[in-house]
């Protein structure tokens, strides 16, 4: 009976111990689930704790980016009211320069009208002077007629005498060649002063000419300087929309 007993609680011990064993097998399964669910956990962990530093670098970045960028455009900016200040100085000084081109010009035009008014006055008189010439070297002409004319009649009257004719002749061709010599030089002297008036006339369209070309050359240097301040106003504007 007692042996019976024995085996019972002996039975009953082995069948707890087997529940035992197992539950402990259980157990250990479990907590080697647990273990690899750990890990895992860890290791996700452990990434997005990286990933998570990656972010905070790369804002960091981006923060430190954006504060160059801010400072950059302000630098651009402050640059930019620069050069906008400079061409508004450069465009007032070229409105300046081309003003006083203008009040050159205007100058030169009058200065050309009086000039132009001037030679044509002079121009006329040396006109008059010519014309006085010619009535001067025709004047002569008819004087000249006329002496020999005369001479001729002393001539034809000298011949009539008997004992002096030839004598009388001689001195009468002589008289007659230095009359002519003399309005000969009056007429080359005439003609001297009609070059003289003529060369007047020349110099006075010279002059003219001359004070044309000053006025054409100060237009063209304008326009040139017109067009090279364009030219750098539109490469500012093109600076300034680069920047």
């Amino acid at each position: 009976m007692i042996c019976g007993q024995k085996n019972d609680i002996l039975s009953g011990v082995s069948r707890i111990l087997r529940t035992k064993q197992a539950e402990t097998s259980m157990l250990l399964t479990e907590k080697e689930h647990l273990q690899k669910t750990n890990d895992d956990l860890n290791e996700r962990f452990s990434k997005s704790n990286n990933e998570l530093e990656s972010v905070k670098k790369s804002l960091s970045t981006a923060e430190t980016q954006l504060q160059d960028n801010q400072a950059e455009s302000i630098r651009l900016t402050s640059k930019a009211k620069a050069d906008v200040k400079l061409l508004q100085d450069d465009l007032a000084g070229l409105q300046n320069q081309l003003q006083t081109k203008k009040t050159e010009i205007n100058k030169l035009q009058a200065d050309l009208q009086e000039s132009t008014k001037a030679a044509g006055l002079e121009l006329e008189q040396a006109r008059e002077d010519a014309r006085f010439g010619d009535e001067k070297a025709k004047k002569a002409q008819e004087g000249l007629q006329v002496i020999v004319q005369d001479l001729e009649s002393q001539l034809k009257q000298t011949r009539a005498d008997r004992d002096d004719e030839k004598a009388m002749h001689l001195q009468l061709q002589a008289e007659l060649h230095k009359s002519i010599g003399n309005l000969q030089t009056v007429i080359t002297l005439d003609g001297v002063q009609n070059e003289q008036d003529q060369d007047a006339a020349w110099q006075l369209n010279s002059r003219l000419q001359k004070t044309m070309d000053t006025v054409q050359a100060e237009l063209t240097q304008t326009k040139a300087d017109f067009q090279t301040a364009t030219a750098q106003i539109e490469q500012l504007n093109t600076d300034l929309e680069n920047a």
